[in-house]
């Protein structure tokens, strides 16, 4: 138990917090405006690549390999597009395990966690260096090794508040071993 506990940082905006009993559950939707952009320009691609992708000079071989990655390529995009529109993290900490969800939308970095023999936690950022592509990972000490908790998030102010609710939660220390 950290023998001074942190005073709580600001809660990032958009940020809801539920409690019962043992259990506190922060959720956020993922909603950005750039991701309606993404979502129109993607599926303005695939309409064109579905009405104007033949291409005779590549014959009809060439033309219809070229068509399928345009149209996987603006497919993925828009499914982006679309998971930003729509989903939602909701990250649930109990004393047994943290429980991290993301939905409606399938999307990675979902998963249940076992809190036995957590020790620190703190925020990594990865990514590329500049801050508009850099992403926050909480990582958490256990018995000697890390573990990486939940997707990486694009803002270091909602990991950090994170790390700050595993902290206080489950009686972690945010200090680094000596």
């Amino acid at each position: 138990m950290p023998p001074h506990p942190r005073p709580e940082p600001p809660r990032p905006e958009g940020m809801a917090v539920y409690e019962e009993g043992d259990t506190v559950s922060a959720s956020w939707r993922w909603y950005t405006w750039q991701a309606l952009v993404t979502l129109v320009f993607s599926l303005a691609g695939l309409w064109f690549v579905a009405t104007h992708g033949s291409d005779a000079r590549h014959g009809p071989a060439g033309a219809l390999v070229l068509r399928a990655l345009l149209a996987l390529t603006c497919a993925g995009v828009a499914y982006t597009g679309l998971a930003r529109l729509l989903n939602r993290t909701t990250f649930t900490v109990t004393p047994e395990v943290v429980t991290v969800t993301n939905g409606p939308l399938p999307w990675r970095g979902g998963g249940t966690w076992s809190t036995l023999g957590w020790e620190r936690v703190s925020v990594e950022k990865t990514g590329l260096e500049s801050e508009e592509s850099a992403r926050y990972q909480l990582v958490v000490d256990r018995r000697g090794y890390q573990l990486r908790v939940g997707p990486a998030v694009p803002e270091a102010a909602r990991a950090r508040w994170l790390g700050w609710l595993l902290e206080t939660r489950l009686r972690l220390s945010s200090e680094p071993p000596a």
